[in-house]
């Protein structure tokens, strides 16, 4: 019950900020989700305690609800990816050791709970994060070398790409076929796209002189003392966790 009323009040103190400041939720940076997920993803990692798994999974959702970026179809669809590791989990304790192995039962609901705070944690603050700002964001800001940064911008502006293709491909085979075409004939096709899109795109950055002294005209949001409160607040509600 005590950490019921720890997370509460972590929402009170939240929905408290966003009335004083309203642009609050727009002013958090990708930056901070990312050192967010990191701290969580640790502290899962090096805790036996279940409670405390369960306790981040509730801070998760409950930061990104307030932030109003909580989706219900990454977290829906994480839960249905964890289930067959839940069962395996139980039935080879079973199996192996024996029903009434009452240490085998803890061991395997503990790695049960690990798996999902992990699995959860990280989905969800992923989905959360818009990777081309925070990219941008890296360059601007943290000075990341735009010889790293824009091939990982072309990366992941590729996924866009290939989904396309894959929607054109699909259409064009029905169209000449009159059925649906599985996903084993359209690999090879899918691969040939993506090696031109690559090719394109270096040849794209080599023509248009790409180098350290590039100009930006997207600015980003700075890392604000808004950035900083949010980033204490999770770690005071971790901390009452082990003092409570």
């Amino acid at each position: 019950m005590t950490y019921i009323w720890i997370s509460a009040l972590h929402c009170a103190i939240l929905s408290l900020i966003g009335l004083s400041t309203p642009p609050w939720r727009s002013r958090i940076t990708d930056l901070s989700y990312l050192v967010l997920s990191i701290l969580f993803f640790t502290i899962i990692i090096f805790s036996d305690n279940i409670k405390l798994d369960l306790y981040v999974i509730g801070l998760t959702c409950a930061n990104l609800a307030l932030l109003h970026k909580f989706k219900w179809r990454v977290f829906l669809f994480t839960l249905l990816l964890i289930i067959p590791t839940w069962l395996s989990f139980y039935l080879a304790s079973f199996i192996y050791v024996g029903v009434h192995a009452q240490s085998t039962h803890n061991l395997a609901t503990l790695l049960t709970v690990r798996l999902s705070a992990i699995s959860i944690t990280s989905l969800m603050f992923t989905s959360a994060i818009d990777f081309e700002e925070l990219l941008l964001f890296s360059m601007q800001k943290l000075k990341l070398s735009v010889l790293i940064a824009y091939p990982l911008l072309s990366a992941i502006n590729a996924l866009a790409s290939i989904k396309s293709e894959y929607q054109r491909i699909q259409l064009v085979y029905q169209m000449r076929f009159n059925r649906k075409i599985y996903i084993l004939p359209m690999i090879f096709p899918l691969i040939i796209s993506a090696v031109r899109y690559a090719y394109y795109n270096g040849l794209s950055l080599e023509c248009r002189g790409l180098n350290h002294h590039k100009t930006f005209i997207h600015a980003v949001k700075p890392f604000t003392w808004v950035d900083v409160i949010w980033l204490l607040l999770n770690m005071l509600a971790v901390v009452l966790f082990y003092m409570l």
